[in-house]
This record gives C-alpha cells, sequence and structure tokens, in this order.
C-alpha cells in the first residue's frame, strides 16, 4: 500500500511540474453505460474508450498527433478505475449502480500551445454526443478546471490506485510510448 500511496504523490508531483511550465489540468470523470463480461473485460472496455476519446482529442490539439516530432506537445491523460466512497450526499443512484459503480478519473493536462480553439471542458461539452454517442460505452465524459491545488487534485482523481480493489496495472497513461504501441 506504501509504494501506491508513493505512486499517487509521484503523480501528484509531475501535474505540479507540467502546470508550472504552462500546462492547464483537468479533472476528467469517464462513467459507462452497463457493461458486461469479467471484472477484467468490463475495465478493458473502459481503457479502450478512454483511448478513444484522447485520439479524437489529440488530433484537435497537434496536426499529426502520430509523429514523433508531436509527442512532447500531446495532452497528457493519467486515468484510474475507481469506485464511489460513502458520502453524505449519495449522488446519482444511476452512477452508483452501473457495473457496480466503477468508473474512471483522471488529470488531463493540456499543453500550452494548442491547435485547440476552446477549452477541453467546453469541447467536450460543445461533442458530447461524439464521445460519448448511442453506440458507444461511455456514459459520458465530465471535465472540470483544476483552479488550484493541482496535486491534491491529482491525488483525488488517482485514489483508486490506493484501493485493494484496484490493480495499479489499470491505470491508463496516454500518450503511450512508440514502444507501447501495437504493431501493425
Amino acid at each position: 500500500m506504501e509504494n501506491r500511496k508513493r505512486l499517487i504523490e509521484a503523480y501528484g508531483q509531475m501535474v505540479e511540474e507540467r502546470v508550472s511550465m504552462g500546462w492547464h489540468p483537468w479533472l476528467l470523470t469517464f462513467t459507462y453505460k452497463p457493461l458486461g463480461g469479467s471484472p477484467a473485460m468490463v475495465v478493458s472496455r473502459m481503457r479502450d474508450e478512454i483511448e478513444r476519446t484522447y485520439a479524437t482529442v489529440a488530433t484537435r490539439v497537434v496536426r499529426r498527433p502520430n509523429s514523433p516530432s508531436q509527442f512532447e506537445t500531446l495532452p497528457i491523460w493519467i486515468c484510474s478505475p475507481d469506485y464511489p466512497v460513502y458520502k453524505r450526499d449519495k449522488g446519482s443512484f444511476r452512477d452508483n449502480a452501473v457495473n457496480d459503480g466503477l468508473h474512471f478519473h483522471g488529470i488531463g493536462l493540456m499543453p500550452p500551445v494548442s491547435r485547440m480553439s476552446e477549452s477541453l471542458e467546453d469541447h467536450i461539452d460543445n461533442f458530447q454526443t461524439m464521445y460519448s454517442g448511442a453506440h458507444r460505452d461511455l456514459f459520458r465524459v465530465h471535465v472540470q478546471a483544476i483552479e488550484d491545488e493541482a496535486a491534491e487534485v491529482a491525488g483525488y482523481a488517482l485514489k483508486g490506485i490506493d484501493n485493494p480493489r484496484i490493480n495499479p496495472d489499470d491505470v491508463l497513461i496516454l500518450p503511450r510510448t512508440r514502444s507501447e504501441m501495437p504493431r501493425g
């Protein structure tokens, strides 16, 4: 468990470093439609939806996101599976009941220079149906600007890493390095 806490802290430090370099931090929440299958299959499908969403956003940020010269200018997303925790405000029954409450939280870091003419929040709001349409497993993407305390918000977003029900290997870091990309 101590290693998991250190991992969360390290991600928080990385977020703070990027923010100090002019990157814009966002809290990302991905909720899903009911997904069948084994727990591993459900997480895999959830990750696939995040990767698809990221790939679409990346094309709005840089002209050729697959170009090696563009790697340093791509958005950075760190996303972790998460389960709801008890709160006085129970929140939406739907969000807690679907897929046993499993969803993903993440930190999205947008580079200081981007082709995207609107904020990430406005872009996702304006194109929500493209990301979470009727033919998608994704129910909704929620994006919220992080105004202060980016490392603490990163800790909140990635708290699932510290949950024994979550496999730390299910954390999704985008963009992938070229060596992690499937060969085709």
